[in-house]
């Protein structure tokens, strides 16, 4: 899967910036945590939201690009988002991942070593489009 992140315009086609694919299975796993199924990464999303406090709610708005039906076409609309809150999830979660041991460990352990980097990849994308009054999504791609 590849992770994008859009930003709406004024007037005119949405600009879109592609981001990876760490961030996006990290972000699948934290979806299915309360489900009862053992990955390295569902861990990491119970260490965040429970022990660290990451919200991470804005984490887990997001959907498939390639709309199948109706119904994919209005779930791609409501993932539009205010950036401000993903933006804080992010820099949380990039603070969490420089000082947690356990965290670093779950994160090597789920094979996602280009996260930090994804997240800082998206950081000052997401403060300029909060700057600008602009929504953001995230899509990814199969």
């Amino acid at each position: 899967m590849q992770l994008s992140l859009e930003i709406e315009t004024v007037n005119g086609p949405v600009r879109i910036y592609e981001i990876g694919s760490d961030l996006v299975a990290l972000m699948s796993f934290a979806v299915v945590r309360d489900f009862g199924a053992q990955h390295p990464l569902i861990a990491m999303a119970e260490r965040l939201a429970r022990s660290l406090g990451v919200r991470l709610n804005p984490l887990t708005n997001f959907y498939e690009r390639q709309p199948e039906d109706d119904i994919d076409e209005k779930n791609i609309e409501l993932a539009w988002q205010d950036p401000s809150p993903l933006e804080d999830t992010l820099l949380n979660l990039g603070k969490a991942l420089n000082e947690d041991s356990e965290l670093k460990s779950l994160a090597k352990q789920g094979q996602v070593d280009n996260l930090k980097s994804e997240i800082e990849t998206m950081l000052p994308l997401l403060s300029q489009a909060a700057r600008d009054g602009r929504r953001v999504r995230l899509l990814y791609d199969l």
